[in-house]
């Protein structure tokens, strides 16, 4: 099983990458960084970056409407979260795109 992770990490890179992640684990590792709950009621779907910059951005995240408000009070959290991470500041805000989805 390990084997086949590696194998879907190296053919997704690319694509994941042209959706705006400069780090691919953020997907891989959603769940590690934001944790159970907001990775249980959201998705990473890109982050872009102001002109020429590759911080400050905005991650954009598919959330479950229902959860939205809440999710929105979690931003200040999440983006910290996002930095500690990194280990700077790569998001500096965060977009959220209502899903009528019950769960993911």
């Amino acid at each position: 099983m390990r084997e086949l992770t590696g194998v879907l990490e190296r053919v997704t890179k690319t694509a994941i990458k042209n959706k705006g992640f400069t780090d691919a684990q953020v997907i891989y590792d959603w769940q590690l960084i934001v944790g159970d709950f907001l990775a249980k009621h959201t998705i990473p779907l890109k982050i872009t970056y102001p002109h020429n910059k590759n911080t400050d951005g905005t991650l954009h995240i598919e959330v479950i409407s229902a959860t939205a408000p809440i999710i929105q009070t979690l931003e200040p959290e999440i983006i910290e979260k996002i930095a500690s991470y990194f280990g700077f500041k790569a998001i500096e805000k965060i977009r959220l795109i209502h899903s009528s989805r019950k769960g993911f």
